[in-house]
């Protein structure tokens, strides 16, 4: 009997008759291992495994539930980090998809949790909302894609002077900034206005694009 020391998720212990070295199924399991492995932001402990695939189901679908609800949307000098949010929970997804695809690999309960987590409120809302305000590191950061909006419209773009830059918040369109600005107007004088600008995240081009000026 061969015991194998591998790093897995798992916070418990589990252990029975492992496969023959060298077998399809000791190659398939190590297979499997390495897939789990591969989550290593969730790799805490050290496990020794024996179990066969399908005897790992019901403890695996424990596990992924668990650290499904563990993960919470953080802030960063109250930013909501909307990116690093989303980017854990579809590692969780991508997760249990390599261990679904093993080859000989029958997890059809497994599966169905993956299915059920990609259509889950948490993962719908947190990939719609990381589509639209991207994910902000620091409170000015919109203020040069506000500049370039407003340089646009102004008679003398080089005469913009930004008075004040404020992140109001957000709609449901994205984050939406309130700048109070000097320009000169049509007359070569200098007045101060203001605009509001909301804006919102271009995951393609991975940029911040004005999609209203007031």
């Amino acid at each position: 009997m061969k015991s194998l020391i591998v790093p897995v998720l798992f916070l418990f212990l589990i252990s029975c008759t492992s496969p023959n070295p060298n077998s399809k199924e000791e190659n398939s399991y190590r297979n499997f291992i390495d897939s789990v492995n591969k989550f290593t932001k969730l790799k805490k402990h050290q496990v020794t495994t024996t179990f066969p695939l399908a005897e790992m189901e019901g403890s695996l679908i424990k596990e992924y539930k668990k650290y499904w609800e563990e993960v919470n949307l953080e802030k960063l000098d109250g930013l909501p980090q909307y990116q690093n949010y989303f980017d854990t929970l579809n590692s969780i997804i991508n997760d249990i998809n390599d261990i679904t695809e093993q080859r000989g690999a029958k997890l059809p309960k497994l599966e169905k949790l993956r299915l059920k987590l990609i259509n889950s409120k948490k993962y719908t809302e947190a990939l719609s909302d990381f589509t639209t305000y991207g994910q902000l590191l620091y409170r000015d950061e919109l203020q040069p894609a506000c500049e370039t909006a407003l340089e646009s419209l102004l008679n003398d773009p080089e005469s913009l002077d930004i008075v004040d830059y404020n992140l109001k918040g957000q709609n449901k369109k994205g984050w939406v900034v309130v700048l109070k600005y000097r320009a000169k107007n049509g007359f070569g004088s200098k007045v101060l206005e203001r605009a509001t600008f909301t804006i919102q995240y271009d995951l393609v081009n991975k940029l911040w694009n004005v999609v209203d000026l007031k």
